[in-house]
């Protein structure tokens, strides 16, 4: 299976997002795909049984990377987030 996503620059935290990132999938299959100075798309090859773990680095990750195919890593993501947002204490 492949990912692809884009890591975006909401803070100045860009470059850490981007380390993060390249640190995480380290041990899969990355190509870069697009790389500028607003963002960076990679894909990530990984097999089935890796789903948990790309999952848990998606998370870590958060809001710098959105994920651009339509995976069901992405369906699982916006369960996760969607269903956090329902039983948040509200403030």
């Amino acid at each position: 299976s492949t990912l692809g996503g884009t890591l975006f620059p909401y803070t100045t935290l860009f470059r850490s997002a981007v380390d993060r990132c390249f640190n995480y999938f380290s041990n899969y299959t990355i190509q870069a795909k697009d790389i500028n100075d607003e963002e960076i798309t990679i894909e990530v090859s990984y097999l089935p049984f890796q789903e948990i773990d790309i999952l848990r680095h998606l998370l870590k990750l958060g809001c710098a990377v959105r994920i651009t195919d339509d995976s069901p890593l992405k369906k699982q993501l916006e369960t996760i987030y969607k269903t956090a947002l329902i039983h948040a204490p509200s403030i």
